[in-house]
């Protein structure tokens, strides 16, 4: 009896081994299972992060190949998740390509640093998603308080002028321009083709006039507005801190609102995948406990900006 229990087992196990010892299928599935089991549900953001750090940032092989290995590791071994020397060894990867680049990488860049440094302190303290929360709230404050104030001290901005120049000449922007300004498309591809001549050295153009309509100025001024209020909203209520806002609970419920709605009206027309991604990973981590719900909206607009940078106008015109 003896012999046979043992014989099965041995007979068992070797099934599970393919003939040249590797694991078969449903080993290695068992294995990820595990460490999908690992995981809880503050490790979101953070996965998310290290997702940032490997597509969102510098192409070069000797800072992708540093950041794709500790990505990996970091997904195999979810506890080094939580360690704050994993994430300063990042952060000093990321930073010191900043450092090198700092007037050709894009501000993205180095936002994604400063939260990998926030990470690390966070995954320091005694209360790590606690910190982890106060600290993407404070980057997403500073980070809105700033746009706004440098828009409102840009005359070329507050008087419409610099949106209605992009409504006019960016690719991204031809749906508006034709649906809301009534500019034919092939005005706006006219636009673009001075543009390009008057950018030109050799070209023949010193000055042009942007072929527009009276509502495109309109729909400017208006997009002008509209960005200011909302950018200078979530800045205010970002930074302003719980028990300030304590006496109005409902003002603290509009954060997450006023986050999604900027990620899903700004990056639906010009998606900026890198500064997207960072803010909504901010964004999941400080949200409110329980919110399931709004965990669900925060990664779904995290997929959405990618697909977002699909040449949908395109598609739909061929189609």
């Amino acid at each position: 009896m003896t012999t046979s229990l043992v014989t099965t087992r041995v007979s068992s196990e070797a099934s599970s081994q393919r003939i040249d010892g590797s694991s078969t299928p449903r080993t290695a599935t068992i294995g990820l299972k595990q460490v999908i089991s690992r995981l809880n549900e503050s490790d979101v953001p953070l996965i998310l992060t290290l997702f940032i750090a490997v597509l969102a940032t510098s192409s070069a092989w000797y800072i992708n190949v540093p950041i794709v290995a500790a990505a990996i590791v970091g997904l195999i071994i979810p506890d080094l998740l939580q360690r704050a020397g994993f994430w300063y060894s990042i952060a000093a990867v990321l930073g010191a390509d900043v450092a090198a680049h700092q007037w050709s990488v894009d501000n993205h860049q180095y936002l994604i640093v400063y939260w990998c440094l926030g990470l690390a302190v966070a995954a320091a303290s005694n209360d790590p998603e606690r910190v982890r929360a106060v600290l993407a709230r404070s980057l997403i404050g500073i980070v809105f308080l700033f746009a706004t104030f440098w828009k409102i001290v840009s005359p070329d901005f507050m008087d419409g002028t610099f949106l209605t120049y992009t409504i006019l000449t960016d690719p991204r922007f031809d749906e508006i321009a034709a649906g809301l300004g009534g500019v034919p498309l092939s005005d706006l591809a006219a636009n673009r083709a001075a543009l390009g001549e008057l950018n030109d050295p050799n070209g023949s153009i010193q000055a042009l006039e942007l072929r527009s309509t009276p509502r495109v100025e309109q729909v400017g001024l208006f997009l002008t507005w509209a960005t200011i209020m909302i950018e200078g909203s979530i800045a205010l209520m970002f930074l302003l801190p719980d028990r300030l806002l304590s006496r109005w609970p409902v003002l603290t419920r509009l954060r997450d609102p006023l986050l999604m709605l900027f990620a899903a009206a700004t990056y639906a027309v010009a998606p900026v995948v890198g500064f997207g991604w960072v803010l909504l990973a901010m964004g999941l981590t400080q949200r409110s406990k329980g919110g399931s719900a709004i965990a669900a909206i925060y990664v779904g607009l995290f997929l959405a900006i990618l697909g977002f940078t699909a040449p949908w106008a395109d598609i739909v015109r061929i189609t």
